[in-house]
């Protein structure tokens, strides 16, 4: 699954933002193999849905790697304007 981290706090533990869904998925930072600090409100990560204490949650929580995307120039050309 794919999702957005909404909360984190200092505590270890946040949720999980999943388009789609009614409700965020609780995680603890011990199901994140990384830095926590990057761990913020916002950052996109893949996980896997588990249970906790009987609710959905998420395990194996990985950052979503997002490469950069050359920008073509908008003319074909050189950049002046001049193709």
């Amino acid at each position: 699954m794919f999702g957005t981290i909404n909360h984190y706090n200092a505590r270890g533990f946040g949720f999980i933002r999943v388009a789609g869904k009614p409700e965020d998925i609780y995680f603890h930072v011990s199901e994140f193999d990384g830095d926590e600090g990057d761990l913020t409100k916002g950052t996109t990560v893949e996980f896997e849905l588990g249970l906790f204490k009987g609710k959905p949650c998420g395990r194996n929580i990985r950052l979503l790697e997002i490469e950069a995307v050359p920008t073509p120039l908008s003319d074909g050309g050189d950049g002046d304007g001049n193709s």
